[in-house]
């Protein structure tokens, strides 16, 4: 973990093919764009993975966090994860892909990590449904050689950064204005 109350925590990283956690650059670059928004949000980690961004969120302040992830070890890694933090009052682990759980969900959340395996065209599919939720910031990570998703209309690109083979994309939804 880089800050809060984790701050120097090491998460292990499941052996599993497909997953990479997102730089501590990236991290660090986009948390501290995201500064004064964590406290008290509810955060949605879709493609969590490693869990590196969710369990960021916990550590500086965030009221709750939703981790999605397919596969059935990742999703027993991170509560394991969560335990061990005492994290898991603040948090559940939905082990269904992501698109299942859009489609289900039936809260609000103040801001959604879009984090999924590279070059496997898993970001647009979720873009109409996320377009209408009234979510504040929308963060989409992709390979930097890949082509940027359509995002909607209504969603601003606040801040960009490439490093490495990493392009992240912080996005406001100027409909919560």
């Amino acid at each position: 973990m880089i800050s809060g109350a984790w701050r120097g925590r090491k998460v292990p990283v499941l052996d599993s093919p497909g997953l990479r956690p997102t730089p501590d650059r990236i991290r660090e670059t986009l948390f501290n764009w995201l500064q004064g928004e964590l406290v008290d949000a509810t955060c949605i980690d879709l493609f969590a993975g490693t869990g590196a961004l969710g369990l960021e969120c916990l550590s500086r302040g965030a009221r709750f966090c939703h981790f999605i992830d397919q596969q059935s070890q990742v999703c027993r890694h991170l509560n394991t994860q969560l335990q061990i933090l005492g994290g898991t009052a603040k948090s559940q682990v939905h082990c269904t892909d992501a698109t299942n759980f859009i489609d289900h969900f039936a809260d609000s959340a103040d801001l959604v990590f879009i984090d999924p395996p590279y070059r496997q065209n898993l970001i647009e599919p979720l873009l109409p449904i996320l377009s209408g939720w009234q979510t504040r910031w929308f963060y989409i990570e992709t390979a930097s050689d890949e082509t940027a998703p359509f995002v909607p209309g209504h969603w601003s690109l606040h801040r960009e950064v490439k490093a490495g083979q990493v392009c992240a994309k912080l996005y406001y939804n100027t409909l919560t204005d």
